[in-house]
């Protein structure tokens, strides 16, 4: 057995002994971890019987490692096309039992012909194929034999698409995506919230009190409370006003305004005049002059 050892420390040592009837064969290494390739011929046959390429063996100190290789077989084919040869078809070997399962792989030279060395051996396929034709067939390969093989291209593989049909279906592709893009964009954007259109009344003109405070005026607020005094006295500064205007701007509850606003309606010192649902209020013609207000 023959084997190749890679490691930083060797930078590829070869080494080459014979195993005893127990299989086992003595190299001196050091300690590691190595990138090994493996080989193993019995003399009475034409190739390799036994191989195994690039595993990793790691090595402590003085001690027994198992390497396990993998029977192999060597195969020789060429391949034709109408009687010629045909260079640069690739070749492909599968075999039936292959603990790596890997297929082996070959090209044809400029005479059509291939080799693989360390092949899998047991029942296998070979396929070949060039541009569109291809062609298999099975073959059984012994260990340490050369297997011959000649290959002739029969059948045509699977048109490609052509330029055609692979531009539309590029085509058809740019569309769906333009059109999940413009969906995710529509998802994505904010709703519009509509705000409803809310009635704004004109302002009302703010009338400024045509009297002074003289003392009959002074006489009636007196004989209000401290809220009604209140609501007097904004109107009486502002002029008529709106009654919710009023009610926000001395902060009174709205059910205590409403009973604010009919004492003083009783009390003949306000009117309430309602237009378009908005009430407006303002001091009576009595309370600023003692003169009857007018129907």
């Amino acid at each position: 057995m023959q084997c190749d050892f890679d490691s930083a420390a060797l930078s590829g040592a070869y080494y080459e002994g014979f195993s005893n009837p127990a299989g086992e064969i003595s190299f001196e290494l050091s300690p590691g971890s190595y990138s090994v390739d493996c080989s193993a011929d019995n003399s009475s046959t034409p190739a390799y019987d036994y191989y195994r390429q690039d595993f990793t063996l790691d090595v402590p100190a003085k001690s027994r490692v198992p390497i396990f290789l993998s029977q192999v077989s060597t195969l020789f084919g060429s391949v034709s096309n109408n009687g010629s040869f045909v260079q640069g078809s690739q070749i492909q070997l599968r075999c039936a039992g292959d603990i790596s399962e890997t297929p082996v792989y070959s090209v044809t030279d400029e005479y059509g012909s291939f080799l693989m060395k360390n092949a899998p051996s047991g029942d296998c396929v070979v396929y070949a194929r060039h541009d569109t034709a291809a062609t298999s067939t099975p073959v059984n390969l012994r260990v340490g034999q050369i297997s011959n093989v000649d290959l002739q291209l029969e059948y045509a593989l699977e048109q490609p698409a052509s330029w055609l049909n692979s531009n539309v279906y590029t085509a058809i592709l740019a569309v769906l995506v333009l059109i999940i893009l413009a969906y995710l964009a529509y998802r994505a954007k904010p709703a519009q919230v509509v705000k409803e259109k809310q009635f704004v009344a004109p302002h009302e003109p703010v009338k400024q009190a045509s009297h002074p405070v003289d003392a009959r005026m002074s006489a009636v607020i007196s004989t209000l409370d401290e809220r009604e005094k209140s609501v007097v006295s904004y109107l009486l500064e502002h002029g008529a006003s709106r009654e919710s205007t009023v009610r926000k701007a001395l902060m009174i509850p709205k059910a205590t305004f409403f009973r604010v606003v009919k004492r003083l309606e009783t009390k003949r010192i306000i009117r309430v005049d309602k237009h378009e649902n908005r009430a407006v209020m303002r001091p009576t013609k009595w309370f600023l002059t003692g003169k009857q207000d007018e129907a």
